[in-house]
């Protein structure tokens, strides 16, 4: 996955669908996410990840430690990130040190 500054959290996980109902009491409409990116990979490479938003980052960091999705167990087995260094031409920040901590093998 390549990490922009528009991101979104459905390109992470898959599709976002909306599901419409008819029952006795009427119309329920649900929302639900089709699986896709991470929720289906075993392994991942995940690009530019400095460049990722807060709102993508979240839900990203979020899966890599508890290796769930609503409740469900990923088949993710290795992930890996990469990011261009914190300088002035490429236009990005340092990782925070909650997002570096997620994996085991920091080369520089």
């Amino acid at each position: 996955y390549q990490f922009h500054r528009d991101t979104r959290v459905n390109e992470l996980i898959g599709d976002a669908t909306i599901v419409r109902e008819q029952t006795p009491d009427g119309e329920v409409i649900r929302q639900g996410v089709r699986p896709g990116g991470l929720l289906a990979a075993s392994v991942c490479v995940l690009d530019d990840i400095s460049r990722a938003p807060g709102e993508a980052l979240n839900v990203l960091l979020r899966m890599l430690n508890e290796r769930s999705f609503a409740g469900s167990r990923l088949p993710l087995r290795c992930a890996i990130a990469t990011g261009n260094p914190p300088r002035e031409e490429f236009f990005n920040e340092p990782l925070d040190p909650a997002v570096l901590d997620r994996f085991t093998l920091q080369v520089s």
